[in-house]
C-alpha cells in the first residue's frame, strides 16, 4: 500500500465539493484508490493540473 499526504489546503477543497456530484469520485479515489496503487501510471484519465505556479504550489 502506497503511502499518500495530502495537502491541508486539498482536504479544505475537498470539503467544500460535498453535496456536488464530483465529491464522491474524488474521495473514492483520493483516499480508495491511490493508496492501493503500486503504479499509478495504471489509472486512467488522471491528467496533470495545470494553473499558475502561485496557486499549485503548497
Amino acid at each position: 500500500m502506497r503511502e499518500v499526504v495530502y495537502n491541508e489546503q486539498f482536504l479544505k477543497d475537498l470539503k467544500k465539493l460535498r453535496g456536488i456530484g464530483e465529491f464522491e469520485k474524488t474521495k473514492k479515489l483520493s483516499f480508495d484508490t491511490l493508496p492501493q496503487k503500486d503504479d499509478l501510471s495504471d489509472l486512467i484519465n488522471i491528467k496533470k493540473i495545470k494553473g499558475p505556479q502561485k496557486l499549485l504550489s503548497y
